[in-house]
């Protein structure tokens, strides 16, 4: 038992005023690292949370009986534990004016936090569980601000930590804010103070505070970015501290956020221009992919983007205006050798797109032939050359017979084949790798989806937890114009069932063998980890045209999700949103999630439970996330044309849920989308309209 060994230590060694002061300094990794162990994850491991939590509940007790002195400030001896108290200090607690009291209080932060770790660790344990959690005392705004005055006075950072874990509470916000104004000179070290004097409001009314933002911690990133969005105004102070932490990454570290950095030149005054253009010349592929993003954000006159965005205002107008002249001065700052690579790696890919529109007067049936012979005209210029979109991928060739011209109403899409090998890796190991190269559509809203998507992995990643997302690299390179990467070994479910008859479930068993057998499990295993995977994604993101053509499964049986051209408050026939569940699980995908075909096997079970995980894991993450997606809000992108949503994303989170609450609320969006009627009607109106396999 980890607890029981901790505890164990602790009495050992003597060390227990250490462990626990280091416990208090970073609440949420000390009183949460059992939530988030990886092997806290582990399906055929689910006694150890619960015992985790009893242990959490039974420490606590242990350990404030064991650090508490009575009144008079006399030592107490405990086992092998002496804490000795001279003038109302203690080693642990530090300087108390009134010893008594203030022990008593520091007692009490400490037991509900423990009971808060408590009652989280038993939903990790048991996420599906329907037995009410224990009853707790309901606490008043002054408690709350007692705890934060107590945690903040042991220190500040406890009382930050305090916040993150219960993040709607206005009254534990309210002081805290009042602490940080109050005590600002001694919390510089702390990035996470700026939320509390870093406001709009502050920045309405050019407050004094600002003046320590010179003298300040950096944040990550993403914290950093929201301070990029209109409701700063580019107040001088705050963008000096943002480019400042910009400036602390390497620029390739940047390269992620580029879409959000690109937007924000809207209301950049020269600052985060400048910023832009020294990081271009620390890196050939910042560059790269900072010019295709500003070649992405351009309005062609009487394209479908321009007609959307409508008549432009003047802070579109100078937008605009400035995306070619940053263009030539990211150029023109070019030494002589990054100008060669830059040529030559613009050159290579604007050849290959521009096939499209040679296809476009030519007979479909002689398109394919069409895009050889363009192909055989395209020389690869050099061992340095990548794809745009995965920049870790150098290109090695073309593979000349892999053109194909993709179905499209307006423009021809085509599908090539490149040869790439690892830049890091071994030159004789050349992989196939197809990317589709398309004009005339703007994929920048699947960017942005696919950036959410990754933040998702990364989260699932570092707790532990096993979710399979799989975020395919896209990148606009001109106005409506984009490079997609193909999910390598993958068919969509509208071609698979263009073989076969029968439903996922028979084709599973085609495909991988029997019912039972180890490799049907292991494919069914793949199947779970990723439909929860989508799950998570798809609650957040909303993404409608759920048909058979935009879900693809690889040969080991995980789904993945493509196309994201309907997202947040918009779906297609008109905003119809005929679409009605959070995400789709259609009876045959139910067939393989649930043997028993009403909820009540143990394949379900495990299904609502990584959900459930998944989604709990996000919420901790939920700032970073919708910062991402409120930086694009000016971007005319179609997701944004309707509706509220960013607060809408917001609530989708529910942070003012306790995490019962919110297991419960993912409990029921999964049994909401159980096979539910609009899903199966949806793909029968595709199957009526486009041919698209049910």
């Amino acid at each position: 038992m980890l607890m029981s060994s901790i505890s164990e230590t602790y009495v050992a060694s003597g060390a227990y005023q250490d462990i626990w002061k280091e416990m208090l300094l970073n609440m949420e990794a000390c009183l949460g690292w059992f939530a988030y162990d990886p092997q806290f994850y582990d399906i055929n491991n689910m006694n150890f949370a619960q015992s985790e939590a009893q242990a959490v509940q039974y420490f606590c007790n242990e350990m404030v009986n064991s650090l508490h002195s009575d009144s008079k400030g006399h030592a107490q001896e405990n086992g092998n534990i002496l804490v000795h108290v001279n003038d109302g200090y203690h080693p642990i607690w530090g300087k108390m004016d009134d010893y008594a009291v203030g022990m008593e209080k520091r007692k009490q932060l400490l037991l509900m936090l423990c009971e808060h770790e408590a009652d989280r660790l038993f939903v990790w344990a048991h996420p599906v569980s329907k037995e009410p959690m224990p009853s707790r005392a309901k606490l008043t705004a002054e408690k709350w601000i007692e705890h934060a005055r107590t945690a903040f006075s042991v220190d500040p950072r406890i009382a930050f930590s305090l916040a993150s874990r219960f993040p709607t509470n206005t009254s534990l916000r309210a002081e805290l804010t009042q602490l940080v104004q109050s005590n600002i000179l001694d919390i510089r070290d702390i990035p996470e103070a700026l939320p509390y004097f870093v406001t709009p409001k502050a920045v309405d009314e050019n407050s004094a505070l600002l003046q320590q933002l010179p003298h300040w911690a950096a944040c990550s990133i993403t914290v950093a970015l929201e301070f990029l969005t209109p409701l700063y105004k580019g107040h001088p102070r705050v963008m000096a501290y943002v480019l400042r932490v910009l400036e602390s990454y390497p620029p390739d570290h940047v390269t992620f956020y580029m879409p959000q950095l690109v937007q924000s030149l809207r209301y950049d005054e020269g600052r985060l221009e400048g910023y832009l253009l020294r990081a271009t010349k620390k890196s050939d592929i910042f560059a790269h992919i900072l010019i295709w993003h500003l070649q992405g954000e351009e309005l062609e006159p009487g394209s479908e983007a321009a007609i959307l965005a409508g008549p432009p205002d003047e802070r579109t107008k100078y937008f605009q205006e400035l995306l070619p002249v940053v263009r030539q001065r990211i150029v023109d700052g070019f030494g002589p050798k990054a100008r060669d690579v830059f040529e030559r790696e613009f050159d290579f890919f604007d050849k290959v797109t521009s096939i499209s529109g040679v296809l476009y007067p030519i007979p479909k049936e002689e398109r394919r032939a069409g895009i050889r012979r363009e192909l055989e005209k395209i020389q690869l210029n050099g061992k340095d050359l990548y794809l745009p979109t995965a920049p870790n991928k150098l290109v090695r060739g073309i593979k000349l017979d892999s053109g194909i011209p993709l179905q499209s109403a307006a423009k021809v899409p085509i599908m090539i084949t490149f040869y790439v090998m690892d830049r890091d890796g071994d030159e004789n190991d050349i992989k196939p790798q197809a990317c589709i190269f398309k004009v005339g559509d703007d994929c920048r809203q699947d960017v942005l989806a696919l950036q959410v998507i990754s933040q998702l992995r990364d989260i699932f990643g570092a707790v532990g937890l096993d979710l399979y997302l799989f975020p395919y690299g896209v990148l606009p390179t001109g106005p409506e114009r984009g490079i997609i990467e193909v999910v390598p070994n993958t068919r969509s479910r509208s071609q698979m069932g263009e073989t076969t008859d029968g439903g996922l479930y028979e084709i599973f068993q085609q495909d991988f063998g029997p019912v039972g057998s180890p490799s049907f499990e292991a494919a069914r295993r793949n199947f779970i980890v990723s439909s929860a995977g989508y799950a998570v994604a798809s609650l957040l993101l909303q993404p409608k045209d759920r048909h058979n053509g935009n879900l693809l499964f690889d040969n080991s049986g995980k789904l993945v999700h493509i196309d994201f051209g309907f997202i947040f408050e918009i779906s297609p026939g008109g905003n119809m949103r005929f679409e009605s569940a959070h995400f789709k699980l259609s009876h045959e995908m139910t067939q393989l999630l649930d043997p028993s075909g009403v909820m009540k096997s143990e394949t379900w079970d495990h299904f609502v439970s990584l959900c459930i995980k998944g989604y709990l894991a996000s919420r901790q993450y939920m700032n970073g996330i919708i910062n991402t997606v409120l930086l694009m809000l000016d971007s005319g992108l179609p997701c944004f044309s309707r509706g509220d949503p960013i607060g809408n994303l917001r609530k989708r989170f529910h942070p003012e849920m306790s995490e019962r609450e919110a297991a419960n609320f993912m409990k029921s969006v999964c049994v909401d989308a159980y096979n539910k009627w609009t899903t199966a009607g949806y793909d029968l109106i595709q199957y009526l309209q486009q041919g698209i396999e049910k």
